[in-house]
């Protein structure tokens, strides 16, 4: 189901795996508020989404002006935890690839050639980024920003144990 269609109701925790780059940069903030108007007030968005490392290549630049313009906070979110999987994230999309390369025949007799060729290129690419660095994936918790919620029920017990 597209995510525009999703029917307008709260929910305790919203999970957005491998779908947030394809809304699209003119869209991403919109998408980030009508999960933000959909999750309950202490409720908890999951959000697994590419990033690239801070460098000065011309696509990381351009990615990062992407991540600075459009991030959570400015749809009202805070953000509690980021981890970053991408050396073990290639191995998920090298296995995607590998799926993509045995339905060759059927893939191509129902979108073409030239389709077939634009992903294997692509999958074959994300394998190579995340694996050497250039790309990754973070998987990030965010709630609302708001006041009222909880910030220490989600701590553990022993992160500031030191203190």
């Amino acid at each position: 189901m597209d995510y525009r269609d999703i029917p307008r109701e709260k929910w305790d925790k919203i999970t957005c795996l491998e779908m947030a780059e394809h809304v699209g940069i003119r869209k991403f903030n919109e998408f980030l508020l009508q999960v933000k108007d959909m999750l309950n007030d202490d409720g908890l968005f999951f959000l697994q989404i590419a990033g690239l490392r801070a460098t000065w290549q011309y696509e990381d630049f351009i990615w990062g002006l992407f991540m600075a313009k459009y991030q959570l906070e400015c749809a009202g979110f805070e953000v509690l935890n980021v981890d970053t999987i991408g050396v073990h994230y290639s191995a998920t999309i090298y296995r995607w690839y590998q799926n993509w390369m045995a339905n060759k025949d059927s893939i191509t007799a129902t979108y073409g050639k030239r389709w077939f060729r634009t992903w294997e290129i692509f999958l074959a690419w994300s394998t190579i980024i995340s694996r050497q660095g250039s790309a990754t994936c973070y998987q990030i918790v965010a709630h609302k920003n708001l006041n009222a919620f909880d910030r220490t029920g989600l701590q553990s017990k022993n992160r500031f144990s030191s203190y």
